[in-house]
């Protein structure tokens, strides 16, 4: 006999969506993922400090290097990007910082610096705009800051800020770090980690990465560790200099999600780890081109159906 829902009880959410099909999912993220890639969750649990573990790691490695475009190692986290983005205020900030807010998740990254007890000051522009390198040199002459915080997809309004360009004049004012979060732009945007000398660049699984949430990716250059390394309040649940030792082993300081990895795995063999013909860049980055039409087509629908929502209200 099946059980019938109490009265005022609303039916699960899971069974109402059942029948709907693949490619009919819309969000900034968390993305749709394909029916193969959750199937990897059906997969027998494995032990978390044992050598498939270590196997399985030291598979999703290069792949990750890859995406990241990095030779440096690629820390996996389990966590939601929020917490690398602490992460990255922990270890890479030695005094004061300075951020570059034009969106929600740019303010926040802002307010987790106040909280993290750092002096914080934010160059703000109106939303929808972008940072430009001149409004950078003119906000670092006077060697105030250490380090700069920008997002490079702004997910709550889709701009793109021009990172390899930033980069560059936060350098050139002197040891500024610069701690990106690229949520929403690794994998869907080109993003070149050794070239551009990222200082420290953090990313999600829910987002191009096409898997479920619950996984955070970063690399960091050695002058982050060595910061880190100084730094006696980095915390430890995103202590860069355990994640950092422990990689090489191919494990993570603390338990990590198993199922997640395995996700990953299959999403790396299928869909992330291939180039482009063109530049070298990674699929993903430039695999929904051929759908942008058809996303422009339905974008005034989406638009008028979800306005109502503030941006602080999305998941992440």
């Amino acid at each position: 006999m099946t059980a019938k829902p109490s009265a005022g009880v609303a039916a699960s959410p899971s069974s109402a969506n059942n029948d709907r099909g693949f490619g009919r999912f819309f969000l900034p993220g968390p993305t749709e993922v394909r029916p193969s890639i959750l199937q990897e969750m059906l997969r027998p649990m494995i032990g978390h400090r044992g050598k498939g573990m270590e196997d399985l790691i030291a598979r999703i490695e290069p792949d990750l290097q890859y995406v990241f475009r990095t030779k440096r190692p690629v820390y996996i986290a389990s966590s939601s990007a929020t917490g690398l983005m602490e992460g990255a205020i922990r270890n890479g900030v030695r005094a004061r910082v300075l951020c570059l807010v034009n969106g929600a998740f740019s303010e926040r990254f802002f307010q987790i610096a106040r909280a993290c007890g750092v002096e914080a000051e934010a160059l703000t522009v109106p939303l929808g705009q972008v940072h430009s390198p001149e409004m950078l040199d003119a906000a670092l002459k006077g060697g105030k800051f250490d380090a700069i915080t920008v997002v490079h997809s702004e997910t709550s309004t889709g701009a793109l800020n021009p990172i390899a360009e930033l980069t560059r004049v936060a350098h050139a004012a002197g040891d500024v770090a610069v701690l990106v979060d690229s949520v929403s732009g690794m994998a869907g945007a080109p993003v070149e980690t050794d070239a551009w000398e990222l200082d420290f660049v953090l990313s999600g699984s829910q987002k191009a990465f096409a898997i479920p949430a619950g996984l955070a990716f970063a690399a960091a250059r050695d002058n982050v560790i060595e910061r880190a390394k100084a730094k006696t309040d980095r915390g430890i649940y995103f202590d860069l200099i355990e994640y950092d030792k422990s990689i090489q082993k191919n494990q993570t300081p603390t338990r990590r999600r198993c199922l997640c990895s395995m996700r990953w795995r299959r999403s790396s063999r299928t869909s992330v780890a291939r180039p482009s013909k063109r530049d070298g860049s990674v699929t993903p980055q430039w695999r929904n081109a051929r759908g942008i039409g058809w996303m422009r087509s339905v974008t005034r629908e989406f638009r008028s159906r979800f306005s109502h929502q503030r941006a602080t209200d999305r998941p992440r």
